[in-house]
């Protein structure tokens, strides 16, 4: 792939996906990253996507660092509220009415929670990172796909609630 910082094991989109199971791809593009700080992809930011047969995950990398993360199929146990309600945070009643707040606001859960008051914003950020994380995690259970790295000079994410986390 043109531009990408791995670009010798890296699938083409379009192309078949490489025989090798997802997180074995992922691992070796990790390696071959780690073994070459010089070019290191540890600072670089920019979008990795990942396309499987079930799934398309985007991971959001700023200076290195992960800061976001994105399914297109949206799991119902890894939703923000409701890792906030088995976290305790929560009830499913509550949740229930902030979803409708939100519906009608139209702003992000997260901004209805902290301002009802009814998360911290410490509660917020962990439970960003349990969303992120699930996600990442999910991608070493693929068995087969394809991915790539598109280099950005930024990336969006939740600058006040979420704490970049090192690769």
């Amino acid at each position: 792939i043109a531009g990408c910082c791995c670009a010798a094991i890296c699938a083409p989109v379009g192309e078949p996906a490489v025989p090798l199971p997802i997180s074995v791809q992922l691992m070796a593009a990790t390696a071959t990253i780690e073994a070459a700080p010089a070019t290191s992809f540890q600072r670089k930011t920019g979008v990795l996507t990942v396309e499987g047969e079930e799934d398309t995950v985007s991971v959001s990398f700023l200076d290195g660092k992960v800061v976001a993360a994105d399914s297109l199929k949206r799991r119902f146990e890894n939703r923000l509220g409701n890792l906030l309600v088995r976290a305790g945070k929560l009830t499913p009643a509550v949740l229930a009415e902030v979803l409708e707040e939100q519906k009608r606001l139209e702003q992000r859960i997260g901004f209805v929670l902290i301002n009802r008051g009814l998360v911290t914003p410490g509660d917020l950020q962990a439970a960003l990172r349990t969303q992120i994380l699930n996600l990442i995690y999910r991608l070493f259970r693929w068995r087969d796909g394809r991915y790539y790295f598109s280099q950005e000079k930024s990336v969006e994410y939740e600058v006040d609630h979420f704490t970049p986390v090192a690769t």
